[in-house]
């Protein structure tokens, strides 16, 4: 309101003697015209005077809110939903975590073998003075106690510190991970003494398995110093053969099933069959051990050979090592080969721009002829793609509860189809063309904005028959399901989180949106300062509550969230792989423990120490080597649906780093444990030969 032309002597005038009376009366169509809004163009109704008061109340009171042109929706129990169908992370955690905690108790099971192996003489007089194995192992149990309560007291505090960090990284560093939102960190004490006690329990169980064969033994044996887990024979090589072929034909007759899958439905199957192939390859390596160690020909000679013959013979000693790291590097290279940068290569049609460079949103439907045109006569007639805006539930990255009705956007499939927007094909091959796709359940046909709203936003599915179905109301209260029939072939879009219908659809729910409300822009012009356009576009469009990003910007931050989670299930893949270089030294010692006989009667016999310690490092580096090729090619298999669906190559640079970053850690690793067996003293050993 502009107080001088109020301040005038007829307008102080009129108010002191009339007050609020109208100035003036014009008709309805005249007020519509100059009034009237997209929210409505009548604030009050009057009645004559013969008009009944009460019969007036009435019937406003039975009308139905659709009657007025109103929607109830349940916000209260929507919410509750939401919030109740929410992403559980700690699920998510806990099964990228499994491969650490399987790595862990294989560790405590060598960590027992070495014990129990060291400690043979002793276990051999027990047996020889009348204790039974079982009562045996009750004993060692009881002494495993103590120290492995004191590790799950350490590891649960260790976890609570961890976690603490952790959020505290989110809230100060990672704030674009999490909306910028401030998490509260709580620690559940119940818990905690659940997964202690749970912990507790399969340590000791890992403890028996590794001390369950020594104890067997008889006691003449265990006296004598023999090792007790060597296997040889024929059975045991047919039987990995057989197993070996098994998982390979079984892993192949999965992606053969797989292969004519959507990559949105195949990544289970590609996962199951990595999982049958790592078995097979482990299989297959202890098959080659065997081949090269014992052919007639000898392909192998020398430390090599007796390393070879080592690791087909003892399965107890090579095969976890081999588990260990094979499960670390499936998890690390899986998770690697997943990161991308989702706003690389913004001028291509299949990035997640769609080739566009700018996004505009409105805080209100603007007409046609309004927003489009100013946008064009700002940028020189760029290519504009634009939708109507109905707004809904976050269903992107950025908002962790379940989105019962998504933000839905209305476009011109044969607009967007001409424009290659997000595809490359056009005509009846677009991605678009499924909008206008006759629905035999009547149905409407809708399009996710990419791939994770599909799986993570909507957690859903995204298929022309059995694609995931929400219900919307349209202004005249008629009720509308939606059928989530594809989504945009990208991972990460500027349109995540959004539904997308055909334009004349999205007018026959919502006819009073009577104009745009979002465009995505693509600038062909020459000239164009990132500063400039954005000030073109913040004039034409300012003065209208316009918003301008940048579709990097936006990517940027929806690609934040990804890379940070992604990043924390790394590090737990790279904890697996410490654990699988330390196994490697704990197997090294291990075998030195339970063969100083073997070893003392190879010094004795002229060996030199270089010898034996080449014969041992062997070994053990084809352990290294074959762990790594049977986490690292079922790897690759399990990630194909996703590198296809992202529509970009593996990062091969980052992978060759991280794989060479293994070998050498296990490498040095192993270099350890032979400095350490290089210390023993091997003489006494001799006294039981």
């Amino acid at each position: 309101m502009e107080t001088e032309k109020l301040n005038d002597p007829d307008n102080e005038a009129y108010w002191k003697t009339y007050g609020p009376t109208p100035k003036a009366f014009v008709t309805l169509a005249a007020g519509r015209l100059m009034f009237g809004t997209v929210f409505g163009s009548a604030m009050t109704a009057r009645f004559s005077p013969e008009s009944d008061e009460t019969t007036i109340r009435e019937k406003l009171l039975r009308a139905q809110a659709s009657d007025l042109g109103l929607v109830v929706r349940p916000v209260a129990a929507e919410a509750s939903r939401a919030v109740a169908q929410a992403m559980d992370f700690r699920e998510l955690f806990i099964s990228m975590a499994s491969v650490l905690m399987v790595a862990a108790l294989i560790l405590i099971n060598l960590l027992a073998s070495l014990g129990v192996a060291q400690r043979r003489e002793e276990v051999g007089i027990l047996r020889a003075s009348g204790f039974s194995a079982r009562q045996i192992t009750y004993l060692w149990l009881t002494e495993s106690c103590v120290p492995l309560s004191a590790g799950v007291v350490v590891g649960g505090l260790a976890g609570a510190i961890g976690a603490r960090a952790l959020i505290w990284g989110m809230n100060h560093f990672w704030s674009g991970a999490i909306a910028s939102a401030q998490i509260p960190f709580t620690v559940n004490i119940q818990a905690c003494l659940v997964a202690g006690l749970l912990a507790l329990m399969l340590s000791l169980l890992a403890v028996r398995a590794g001390v369950h064969r020594t104890l067997r033994a008889q006691p003449r044996d265990l006296l004598a110093g023999g090792s007790s887990d060597e296997t040889t024979g024929s059975f045991r090589v047919l039987a990995h053969f057989a197993i070996g072929i098994s998982t390979t034909l079984g892993a192949l007759g999965v992606l053969a099933f797989a292969l004519h899958k959507p990559p949105s439905q195949a990544g289970g199957p590609f996962f199951g069959a990595g999982l049958m192939l790592m078995i097979s390859l482990l299989c297959f390596a202890r098959l080659l051990a065997h081949f090269l160690g014992s052919a007639p020909d000898r392909p192998a000679c020398g430390p090599l050979r007796a390393g070879l013959l080592n690791v087909a013979r003892n399965r107890g000693r090579t095969l976890p090592a081999m588990i260990v790291l094979a499960t670390g590097c499936f998890l690390t290279i899986g998770v690697v080969s997943m990161k991308q940068d989702p706003a690389a290569d913004l001028d291509k049609v299949s990035s997640g721009s769609g080739g566009f460079q700018w996004m505009v949103e409105s805080p209100f439907p603007m007409p046609d002829d309004t927003g489009d045109a100013e946008i064009r006569r700002a940028l020189n007639h760029p290519d504009i793609l634009a939708f109507r805006v109905h707004e809904g539930d976050e269903a992107g990255c950025l908002n962790l509860n379940h989105a019962i009705q998504p933000r839905l956007l209305g476009v011109s499939p044969e607009v967007a189809a001409d424009a290659k927007a997000f595809d490359a094909s056009g005509g009846e091959a677009s991605v678009w063309a499924l909008l206008k796709r006759p629905m035999t359940d009547d149905t409407v046909p809708v399009l996710a904005g990419d791939l994770t709203t599909v799986t993570y936003g909507l957690q859903g599915t995204a298929d022309v028959h059995d694609g995931s179905v929400f219900v919307y109301t349209g202004e005249d209260g008629t009720t509308w399901r939606l059928r989530v029939v594809g989504a945009l072939p990208v991972r990460t879009g500027v349109l995540q989180g959004s539904l997308i219908i055909d334009e004349a659809m999205f007018t026959r729910l919502f006819p009073s949106a009577s104009g745009h409300g979002l465009w995505l822009v693509r600038d062909r012009s020459s000239s164009g300062e990132n500063a400039a356009v954005v000030d073109q576009l913040r004039r034409a469009l300012g003065r209208h509550g316009g918003l301008v990003t940048s579709t990097h910007d936006r990517l940027q931050t929806l690609g934040a969230v990804e890379s940070t989670y992604l990043d924390m299930f790394l590090v737990l893949g790279g904890l697996g792989v410490v654990l699988g270089a330390a196994g490697m030294g704990l197997i090294m010692m291990r075998n030195a423990a339970a063969r100083r006989n073997e070893l003392a009667i190879l010094r004795a016999v002229g060996l030199s120490p270089r010898r034996i310690l080449a014969y041992l490092a062997a070994e053990h580096v084809y352990v290294l080597c074959a762990g790594l090729v049977a986490g690292i090619v079922p790897a690759l298999v399990a990630v194909q649906p996703a590198v296809r669906s992202l529509g970009h190559g593996m990062p091969i640079g980052a992978m060759t780093i991280i794989i060479v970053a293994i070998f050498v850690s296990g490498l040095l690793g192993t270099c350890a444990a032979v400095l350490a067996v290089s210390r023993m003293r091997l003489i006494e050993a001799l006294r039981g030969e």
